[in-house]
């Protein structure tokens, strides 16, 4: 992480330095945020006049006067007539069907888009932004949303994270009368950044989903006053009060119905979007079909074993095996896959596995031995899972074993520096490519579970004991470890448990408040002293929460454990595992906020004594289930320390797996308690 993240904001800020200059975020005339004072309706022509035979558009016409209760207010930025529109996004007015799609529609921006997005998509040495943004079979569920304003609104009726509301100025809803969950609102927190207000979900969204993004009348200016109806808006309320499902009216007199049905009166909303969210864990959880049929045909196994006698009394060896892997991932490129949505196996690769076994005698149930795949963190490699973990592990009578992710350890060509390292996962200019890097990692550590099966009756140590319990597999991911493990335990059912340390999730969150946040302080302090008049930290926001986000959902963590115990994926075959999450909570790596993004999206409680409150309910310790304990303090990678929290870190991990092991219930505990 230590170059990465300094890498990628240099590249960010070079593509700035590329712009013409032009971030068409002002509100000029020529712009559409310009809502002049009249009454028009969505015609070019407003003579005004008393003459219903003519060509013009006549406001002395029989539809209903609109009843705007605010007349000398600034109009809330909403024009559909204009080239860009002036609406919300994300929008599925910006969709497009697509048969090859899982959704049926894909996304689909350009330079028409609306701002902000259309501003980036408008430019065309961020091509590689853009075409791989259009790719999504849908909105993100994670990404930020932009409200066009124009006159920046004060602090009453934005929404609060912590208690949203059909009152607030702002409000996001599930929008699908057929389901329970119709008019679920979302937490959404909200940033002015002129003209726009940038909101985000405090918690992913549900996937193939249908949203209304709606601001009414609550929401105020800073300078006192209100705001008024734009003449779309007021043209949307006409065809809505008669009944006309014409033009516009045909998309969303429906919706304005739906929620008048719900309380909320068309006349008090001032703008408007629906989207609905694609479908980010499919192919993921295609791949483990795919892998699952060809590990039934041709069972995977090791082979080349490679025993090291250990001198610990806790362990009798360490060893090294390879076994052949599927990849579905093309060098330097992203997944394909079928006619049926399923990925295609690209070549295999052989990869080598690193083990650590227990000594018979000094573990308290001998032979065989539950198995614990380990992944490591980033830029390092499977022989990470070293002692003192290691030995205290085996003391409990676990086996582990570990592979490198790819562009990792003995998966890294040779000779390759630590800049190389970072291209060769983060493909920064292949987007696509990057996001598969993890999708990737993920599906082979779903293979490593299936090739342990033909370890039933493997016999290292020869005395006559299998050594491993096949039936009996958990996972411990560290740092980058646990953003795949949070993922392979919300889509592979074959783990008793998992444990994930130095966790987090949301990936732009880990950019944006880990070791990178110094960064954005500088350039934010550079551009205010210096640069006022460059909106580069904007641009920044818009690359990072507005376009990669989205683009990476498929490998995201926080989109598979929002399934975990909410509706659990159709892999999981309604099985919800058990996880333990361990953080710090000021991490200087991928900063404090990622846990909580974690904890929100799987839906579990903090463990007390709490830091920092994530935003969900809190337990006492010890506490028997899922659930995320911080540690005090800045440090990453606690597990594999030798201070007092290292110490505390592995008892806590070691507790929680030996419990469930024992009970079939995972026991975490505080173990910083006197």
């Amino acid at each position: 992480m230590k170059y990465f993240l300094p890498l990628l904001l240099l590249v960010l800020f070079a593509l700035f330095l590329g712009c013409d200059g032009d971030d068409d975020s002002d509100s000029s005339p020529e712009q559409p945020q310009d809502d002049d004072n009249d009454s028009a309706g969505s015609g070019t022509d407003d003579d005004d006049d008393n003459n219903d035979d003519d060509n013009d558009d006549d406001d002395d016409a029989s539809p209903p006067e609109y009843p705007e209760t605010c007349a000398s207010g600034p109009a809330l930025s909403f024009q559909l007539n204009s080239t860009p529109r002036v609406v919300p996004f994300p929008n599925d007015l910006y969709t497009v069907t697509d048969p090859l799609s899982p959704t049926g529609r894909r996304v689909r921006i350009d330079g028409d888009t609306a701002r902000p997005l259309g501003d980036l998509a408008a430019k065309p040495w961020l091509g590689f932004l853009t075409d791989a943004y259009n790719e999504l079979t849908g909105f993100s569920p994670l990404a930020d949303f932009y409200l066009p304003v124009g006159v920046e609104p004060g602090e009453t009726g934005l929404p609060a994270p912590d208690d949203p509301a059909v009152t607030d100025g702002v409000f996001l809803m599930l929008d699908d009368p057929e389901s329970p969950l119709d008019g679920e609102l979302t937490p959404l927190a909200a940033v002015w950044r002129a003209p726009d207000l940038h909101l985000t979900p405090w918690f992913p969204l549900r996937e193939k989903t249908h949203y209304l993004l709606v601001a009414t009348r609550a929401l105020q200016p800073k300078s006192a006053g209100c705001y008024r109806a734009s003449s779309s808006m007021r043209d949307l309320w006409t065809a809505w009060a008669t009944d006309d499902e014409t033009g516009d009216g045909a998309r969303y007199s429906p919706i304005l119905k739906r929620l008048a049905e719900k309380g909320i009166p068309p006349e008090n909303i001032l703008a408007l979007a629906d989207f609905t969210t694609g479908w980010f864990t499919r192919d993921l959880t295609q791949a483990l079909a795919v892998l699952n049929e060809m590990a039934a045909a041709d069972p995977p196994a090791f082979a080349d074993w490679e025993i090291v006698p250990d001198t610990d009394p806790r362990l009798f060896a360490t060893a090294q095996a390879t076994f052949e892997v599927p990849i579905f991932k093309p060098d330097g490129g992203a997944w394909q896959l079928d006619a049926e949505g399923r990925p295609l196996v690209d070549h295999y690769e052989t990869v080598p596995a690193y083990f650590t076994l227990p000594a018979a005698d000094a573990n308290p149930d001998g032979q065989p031995y539950p198995i614990l795949i380990f992944e490591h963190g980033l830029f390092n490699d499977k022989h990470e899972m070293r002692p003192p973990f290691t030995t205290e592990i085996a003391a409990q009578g676990f086996a582990t074993v570990g592979i490198d992710a790819l562009c990792h350890g003995d998966r890294l060509p040779p000779g390759t520096g630590e800049i190389g390292q970072i291209l060769c996962f983060y493909d920064i200019f292949h987007p696509l490519a990057w996001r598969d890097n993890f999708r990737e990692s993920v599906a082979n550590l779903m293979w490593l579970r299936l090739a342990l099966n033909s370890l039933a009756e493997v016999d290292l140590d020869e005395n006559g004991i299998p050594d491993f319990d096949v039936e009996r597999v958990y996972s411990l991911g560290a740092s980058f470890g646990s953003i795949l493990n949070g993922t392979l335990g919300s889509v592979d059912p074959d783990f008793e448990a998992v444990a994930l340390a130095a966790a987090g999730a949301k990936l732009t969150s880990i950019v944006r408040e880990g070791e990178a946040a110094e960064y954005f302080d500088l350039i934010e302090t550079i551009e205010q002293l210096l640069l006022p008049g460059e909106p580069i930290t904007d641009f920044l926001q818009l690359v990072l929460f507005g376009m990669l986000q989205a683009i990476l959902d498929p490998a995201d963590s926080a989109n598979y454990l929002n399934h975990l115990v909410k509706d659990p994926l159709p892999s999981m075959n309604g099985f919800i595992p058990q996880v333990m999450q361990q953080g710090s909570a000021d991490d200087e790596t991928i900063g404090g906020p990622s846990g909580g993004w974690l904890c929100r999206s799987a839906g579990w409680p903090q463990i007390e004594p709490v830091v920092w409150d994530a935003g969900v309910g809190q337990v006492a310790a010890p506490y028997s289930g899922s659930g995320y304990y911080q540690f005090d303090t800045e440090e990453h990678t606690l597990i594999f320390d030798d201070d007092e929290l290292g110490i505390a870190a592995r008892e806590q991990v070691i507790h929680y797996l030996r419990t469930h092991l024992d009970d079939g219930v995972g026991e975490i505990i505080d173990p910083l308690a006197q």
